[in-house]
This record gives C-alpha cells, structure tokens and sequence, in this order.
C-alpha cells in the first residue's frame, strides 16, 4: 500500500497543498505506519496498532490545533496532515477492531517474542528479499525523483517567463 500512500502524498501536492512541503506531505501520508512500524518492532503486534487509530489520530490533530493557535503552525499544514492521515486510514480499510480501538476491543496480538527474536524475524524477512523488491524500491525513488524533478522544471519556467515578461515590458 505504500505506492499508493505516495501517490496521494503526490496527488495532494500537486492540487490542494501546491505550496506545501511534499517531503511533509509524505510523512503525513506514511504517518501511521511511520508510528507504528517502530512501536510494533518494541512491543510485538502485527504491522497496525496505535497509530491506525482514530483515537491517535484525534490526539494529534488537538495537538495541531494548539500549535496553530499559538502560531506554531499554520492552518494549511494542519488540513494538509490531517488529510493525509485520514486518507491513510481509509486506504488501509481498517477494520473496527483497530480504527475505533479502544472502543472495539483490543489489538489482535501476535505470540510473545522477545527484542532479539523480532529483530531475527525483520532481519528474516529482509533477507528474503529478491531482485523484484529491489526494482519496486528503486522504482519509488524513481517516481519520487520525477516528482522533484517536475517541481523544479516548473519553478524554474515561472521564473524564466517573469523575467521574459519584464524584459518585454521595459
């Protein structure tokens, strides 16, 4: 699912949140596998847990809003990472358990293992790795490379045609 975190990262920069960071728009839209990747590595659950939940997701968004007030941050970055957030969740189709959590019961929990076993078992699933998941990474730099690329290309062309424009008005 992350091609398509990316892709609506990319999407809200180009149309709604033009002038937002992307890089800030992609940790938005990864936002909740980026808290809970780590917290499940430590704490042993499948790959969704706090951070798939509304309750996370509210928590955030009133730190948000008090940072606005207090002009720490500003109102589109806050919609911006909201969005994404939500828009996160949706695409996940999350399921009660774990959106309305703690309303619906607890997490689903996976065997006990201790810090070395879960490191063995993400050093397992890395190793097996193959050329296809190589080229799916390198493909994502790739796009996200483009994307880049697109923006500069643009900035650059509003500057060079202002300058054509004042040159021709003098």
């Amino acid at each position: 699912m992350t091609f398509g975190h990316l892709a609506l990262a990319s999407i809200a920069h180009d149309t709604l949140f033009k002038k937002t960071s992307l890089l800030f728009l992609t940790l938005a839209a990864l936002g909740p596998d980026l808290t809970d990747k780590p917290l499940c590595l430590l704490f042993g659950c499948n790959s969704r847990g706090f951070g798939h939940t509304l309750l996370f997701f509210l928590i955030l968004l009133c730190i948000g809003m008090v940072l606005v007030r207090r002009g720490k941050l500003s109102r589109t970055l806050l919609m911006a990472g909201a969005l994404l957030w939500l828009s996160h969740l949706a695409a996940d189709f999350l399921t009660g358990t774990y959106l309305f959590w703690p309303l619906m019961g607890p997490f689903p929990q996976m065997p006990p293992l201790s810090f070395w076993d879960k490191v063995e078992q993400w050093a397992q699933f890395y190793q097996r790795w193959n050329w296809q998941s190589l080229q799916t990474f390198l493909e994502i730099g790739a796009i996200l490379t483009a994307l880049i690329l697109r923006k500069r290309r643009k900035r650059h062309q509003m500057a060079h045609n202002t300058a054509n424009c004042s040159q021709q008005s003098s």
